[in-house]
């Protein structure tokens, strides 16, 4: 037996090739199993022995070997493999079965139970976490595979894999030298082109292993980091991963070079210390500076950095990673040589420059059509619009010669005619070598302009080169590498290796539903996500809406509920709003404040517990005052009604009886009347109010789309659909009291116009508050 030690864990290793991980005090069962796995023209094979050579583990295979070095560190075992037979295509590190399953990150690499955790670390890029996609179905583990079938993708993206009596953990490196086919997003058995360099090879793949108390698990990643050379990003001095201000939320809006200063005083007042740029650039590839936003480009941004610096306040951007625009430089006028290709074919007939048809011999890669359907010959790039089968060949038909700016050419039967890789976003892709000098001109930028954050929004297109997870942590590195520990990063998605860059992952799009139901329920499941792999929470982005024919316009209740989820969860968020909805929305300033309050509140860190989770219910609504020495956070409830203008007759009166329900103390009535919304052609006249024996009425005519705002006192607003305020207008009558329980309000209105609109009206009602004190430093 062979046995390796470092802290309380130890590593054994028999003679036929089986690892046991254990950990001393922890009272964890040894199991024993294979200690790699490696795959030789599809077989998976385990080792069929194992033993010492000059220092150096050694397993045999049947018909390969490998060389492992084991080192013992002083909190760690440190495993790289030094040699591997050249006709091995995978090598996995275990996967290592650990009998400890109260908890696991299955992103970090670790599990833990009875106090103490055990934790794997790739150690380079090349090391993947997980195992090679194409062996979820077969994995070495099989049965013990927790609910492998409904969770295929975990199977393989998993560091730390759930099992039905413990979690194994699992990291892969794969020989990248030679040409290969593999299954992939939407393709089937697509060429993947190999890379060179040292990362190409399986030699050098390396994890680290330790074991520790489960509440030093994040202090032992972060000494590892330190010890290894691993990426170890850093915000004002302190570790990323433990900074207590790592998720500061910050507004992304899309400014000019000479609007900055109105970008930095939204900042300003909501007190966020980041203004992040949702489109700055020209073109991606190349990633130049958008020429109407920037017209001093590089140096116009660095001034809007340099600018913002005094005031705490730093810059950041995102961009679709490897996403190529058709009117980069690596595109037009002729393309790169290195653009991604899915897979080629050869020409069966002459073409001059003016031919619209081409005849290939095999549609294999060309009849899955998109928005791009991009064909390259030679320096010719071809947009084509359907593929057709003819006796004499296959067609590409209504061909667009010489598209995006390259030129038609003549081309001979039998040239080679390739589809590039694209997506809907109507943008190429680069292969896994020309991708590097991408992410090395994004971390030159950051350099050059002071940018200091990032988000690899597309990072996924990475994998598109058919290298799986490691074209995405390679672009990553890459980037890292130029622009240090100084920058922030986050992506649309998270992996093993990833995580050492990624300050923390903040997604979740505002673009499919309103402020409250886009995406809700994703962003809730990353909270338990971000929690069990140790990462700073977020809760994505939200937006700042103007009144559409969809949408009304974002409201203060909207708002506040926002800020508590995000309080509930103790995450950061991305505000997002384009400069013209900013200055379009009466109401920014006012959200801006709040903003700034809520923040505050939430890194005092003083919120009760109980309060805390029942922030968190999407259906709960709060609402935050100013207090001496701190705040005062009220539950509310929203009371929303709707009544038809359908069957009133003209001239009479109509409206609703609604019941009410106020769980809180008598207090005078608030409420908010909407009037429809732009696309009726209709009024509101004269509403009235009831409750009990009290009555207040308005003289007015509220147009489709306007809103009437009543907050107790004598004047109520009108507003148009984007608060701006239209003018003031007294009650009638005393001001309406909303009695505590149950409740009749009585809305009688006449409506006027060819399509009357359905008003909507919120009652709100608030309890007396529970005080949240400051922070005392």
């Amino acid at each position: 037996m062979m046995k390796w030690a470092a802290g309380p864990l130890a590593l054994e290793v028999d003679a036929a090739g089986n690892a046991c991980l254990w950990v001393a005090g922890s009272g964890m069962k040894e199991e024993f199993a294979p200690f790699a796995h490696i795959t030789v023209g599809g077989r998976l094979l385990a080792p069929v022995s194992a033993g010492l050579w000059q220092g150096r583990l050694r397993l045999q295979f049947d018909g390969a070997e490998a060389e492992i070095e084991i080192a013992a560190k002083d909190e760690y075992l440190r495993l790289a493999v030094t040699f591997i037979s050249g006709q091995t295509d995978d090598f996995i590190w275990g996967p290592f079965p650990v009998g400890l399953c109260e908890g696991y990150g299955e992103i970090i690499g670790a599990a833990w139970a009875g106090g103490y955790a055990v934790c794997m670390q790739a150690l380079n890029p090349k090391t993947v976490g997980g195992i090679p996609k194409e062996l979820e179905a077969a994995h070495p583990l099989g049965e013990r595979v927790l609910d492998r079938a409904g969770q295929r993708e975990r199977v393989s993206t998993c560091a730390a894999l759930p099992l039905s009596n413990g979690t194994a953990l699992q990291a892969f490196s794969r020989n990248r030298t030679r040409a290969a086919r593999r299954d992939f997003y939407y393709a089937k058995n697509a060429w993947v082109e190999p890379i060179g360099g040292e990362d190409a090879v399986i030699e050098g793949s390396a994890i680290a292993l330790f074991a520790c108390r489960t509440p030093d698990l994040l202090s032992a990643i972060g000494r590892l980091e330190i010890a290894e050379g691993l990426p170890h990003p850093m915000i004002g001095g302190e570790w990323g991963k433990t900074a207590a201000r790592a998720n500061e939320s910050f507004l992304i809006t899309n400014y000019y070079e000479d609007s900055f200063d109105e970008a930095l005083e939204y900042a300003r007042a909501a007190g966020l210390t980041c203004v992040y740029h949702s489109d700055p650039f020209e073109n991606w590839g190349h990633f130049e500076l958008s020429k109407k936003r920037f017209p001093s480009g590089e140096a116009g941004m660095r001034a809007c950095a340099q600018k913002a610096a005094p005031l705490g306040i730093h810059l950041g951007t995102h961009t679709l990673s490897n996403f190529t625009t058709t009117n980069d430089p690596y595109v037009t006028p002729a393309p790169h040589p290195k653009l991604l290709k899915m897979g080629g074919t050869q020409l069966l007939s002459d073409i001059g420059t003016d031919d619209r048809t081409l005849l290939i011999r095999d549609d294999t890669y060309f009849k899955r059509l998109s928005l791009v359907n991009a064909a390259r010959l030679g320096d010719e790039l071809v947009h084509y619009e359907a593929v057709e089968a003819r006796p004499e060949g296959i067609a590409l038909t209504g061909c667009e010669r010489g598209a995006w700016g390259t030129g038609a050419a003549a081309h001979a039967a039998g040239c080679d005619v390739f589809r590039l890789w694209d997506y809907d976003y109507r943008t190429l892709f680069p292969d896994a070598e020309l991708q590097r000098e991408y992410s090395r001109r994004l971390g030159e930028l950051f350099v050059n302009t002071g940018l200091e954050r990032m988000s690899f929004d597309g990072l996924e297109g990475c994998a598109y080169t058919g290298h799986d997870e490691y074209a995405n942590a390679r672009f990553v590195q890459d980037c890292y590498d130029v622009w240090g520990p100084n920058v922030r990063s986050d992506a649309s998605g998270l992996s093993h290796y990833r995580w050492h860059m990624h300050t923390y992952m903040n997604w979740g799009e505002p673009w499919y539903a309103d402020m409250r139901n886009s995406m809700y329920g994703y962003r809730v499941a990353n909270q338990a996500y971000f929690k069990r792999n140790l990462l700073p929470p977020m809760v994505g982005w939200y937006a700042l809406r103007l009144a559409t024919r969809k949408y009304e316009s974002t409201t203060p209740d909207d708002m506040e509920w926002m800020l508590s989820k995000a309080a509930g969860f103790g995450a950061g968020f991305a505000f997002c709003a384009g400069m013209d909805i900013l200055s379009g929305h009466a109401l920014t300033m006012r959200f801006m404040g709040l903003i700034r309050m809520w923040e505050a509140m939430r890194f005092s860190f003083n919120i009760p517990e109980d309060i805390r989770l029942q922030m968190q219910d999407q259906k709960s609504e709060w609402h935050l005052e100013e207090a001496p020495g701190g705040w005062l956070l009220h539950r509310a409830a929203i009371m929303l009604f709707e009544c038809s203008p359908e069957g009133a007759q003209p001239g009479m009166p109509s409206g609703g009886d609604w019941m009410t329900f106020n769980p809180y103390g008598r207090q005078p009535a608030r409420f908010r009347l909407r009037a429809g919304d732009e696309r009726d052609r209709g009024a509101v006249v004269n509403p009235s109010f009831t409750a009990g024996e009290e009555m207040i009425s308005f003289e007015l005519r509220l147009e489709s789309g306007q809103y009437l705002i009543y907050d107790g006192g004598m004047e109520a607003q009108v507003c148009d659909g984007n608060f701006f305020v239209l003018s003031t207008v007294k009650r009638r009558g005393l001001p309406l009291t909303l009695g505590e329980g149950v409740g009749m309000i009585l809305f009688r209105c006449l409506f006027e116009g060819e399509e009357p609109p359905y008003p909507q009206m919120k009652v709100f009602s608030y309890d007396e508050g529970t005080f949240v004190p400051q922070r005392i430093s």
